[in-house]
């Protein structure tokens, strides 16, 4: 095990909620809800997981967790996710996905305009880290994309998800802010 790193075995109901109770402690006792949380979420494919999180994760400085931030890998398997708009990597990684979260907080409560910058800069490199080796991007938090970003992330499904947007949102008003059109 890396030095400093923490293990812990949990029974099923426990891990499922560990993450939520530890908000709720969060929330309840740092005034949590006030702070800046610059969040990445990345799909990994199962063939490039352990090479990903080995070089990004102890590169990791305290700005870029905070000091209730932290870093979550989960197993998921691919067959359990149908949705076509889901874009996970290749099937040619393996059967597994893994969800690679960089869960990033303020030190301080409030607007920080600056730290919220550099940790989404910080969120593209790490993307684009992903993308080189066939991850994707779970398309919330702070990772600003282009429209060509978004065009390279939604592939082969992307003249059908300009047609539904033409179809079922024709003025523009649905999500402006991603620049995804």
């Amino acid at each position: 095990a890396a030095a400093g790193a923490a293990f812990e075995d949990y029974g099923f109901l426990d891990y499922i909620l560990l993450v939520t109770r530890m908000y709720d402690s969060f929330a309840a006792n740092l005034g949590w809800d006030a702070k800046v949380k610059p969040w990445l979420d990345l799909f990994l494919p199962d063939d490039a997981v352990e090479d990903f999180v080995s070089s990004v994760f102890p590169s990791l400085t305290p700005e870029d967790l905070g000091p209730t931030g932290f870093g979550l890998i989960f197993p998921m398997l691919r067959s359990t996710y149908g949705r076509p708009l889901l874009r996970l990597p290749d099937a040619s990684g393996g059967p597994w996905v893994w969800l690679v979260s960089v869960l990033t907080d303020s030190a301080g409560s409030g607007p920080d305009p600056d730290f919220a910058s550099r940790m989404s800069d910080r969120n593209y490199r790490l993307y684009q880290r992903a993308a080189d080796v066939g991850g994707t991007r779970y398309p919330h938090g702070a990772c600003p994309f282009t429209q060509a970003d978004w065009q390279a992330h939604y592939g082969s499904m992307w003249p059908r998800l300009v047609a539904w947007k033409n179809r079922y949102d024709p003025k523009g008003i649905l999500t402006p802010g991603p620049g995804i059109f």
